[in-house]
């Protein structure tokens, strides 16, 4: 994931230079270091909630997560991307899981902000807000099989808690009002509405397909892993259910 961010950003910045459009000069943003040209990023797949209920371009729920603004949210993305992704893969999901996570977080991300929010908005933030979901859904599923630390089982879920209130708030809104010249439209630099959207998902996902510690979750239907997974599954169904019609209405 890391590696797809780092090589947009490049080719981002690379093709600046020469991009040019009725609304923009070409030339990287002006307003942000190293940042790269604000309708560049519209045609490379930014969200757009217009664009994506109008002319129909879902592929920018995919794409969003992929670009960057400039270089403090690169930066700042890159950090937070590589530490709270190494937390998760400590608990040893796999590959799948991580890939089911990171994608599913970042397009449910990218589907609830463009529910709350018209501006438009880059960044990977909306997939590692969902690691945090996730992080929470290991402790949930293997709640039994923590039974012998005792109380620690809620430190572990404090600490989620406090992760996420902490990339809230470095994450808290900022509007780039880059109007005229620049772009036609609001960017902001984080898509903070879209993170509580991703972290639902990376929570519902998590208690799905995180690694059950006991065995036990395999072999009777009743155990507490499965109704851990049912709920997960549950959790989706019920968030599909009552935001698509949401979003193709409302906005």
């Amino acid at each position: 994931m890391w590696y797809a961010m780092t090589i947009m950003y490049i080719l981002s910045l690379c093709f600046s230079p020469n991009y040019e459009s009725v609304l923009a000069p070409p030339g990287l943003n002006y307003y942000v270091f190293l940042g790269p040209n604000l309708k560049l990023l519209e045609a490379w797949g930014c969200k757009d909630q217009q664009k994506m209920l109008i002319n129909h371009q879902f592929w920018r729920l995919f794409t969003a997560m992929f670009l960057s603004v400039g270089f403090q949210q690169y930066v700042f993305n890159s950090i937070a991307l590589i530490l709270i992704g190494f937390m998760l893969e400590a608990t040893k999901p796999g590959f799948v899981p991580m890939l089911i996570i990171t994608l599913g977080s970042g397009i449910s991300g990218t589907f609830f902000g463009s529910v709350c929010d018209f501006k438009l908005a880059v960044g990977v933030d909306i997939a590692y807000f969902g690691y945090t979901g996730a992080l929470l859904a290991a402790v949930i599923v293997n709640w039994k099989a923590l039974e012998p630390i005792g109380m620690m089982r809620l430190c572990f879920v404090m600490m989620t808690v406090f992760l996420f209130m902490i990339l809230l708030l470095f994450t808290a809104p900022s509007a780039l009002h880059s109007t005229g010249v620049l772009t036609s439209t609001y960017w902001t630099y984080y898509d903070f509405y879209g993170h509580f959207g991703s972290f639902l998902t990376g929570l519902f996902l998590g208690l799905i397909v995180i690694r059950r510690c006991r065995q036990v979750g395999r072999l009777q239907e009743k155990s507490y892993e499965k109704m851990c997974f049912y709920a997960g599954i549950a959790g989706c169904l019920v968030y599909l259910i009552v935001m698509l019609p949401i979003w193709f209405t409302v906005p």
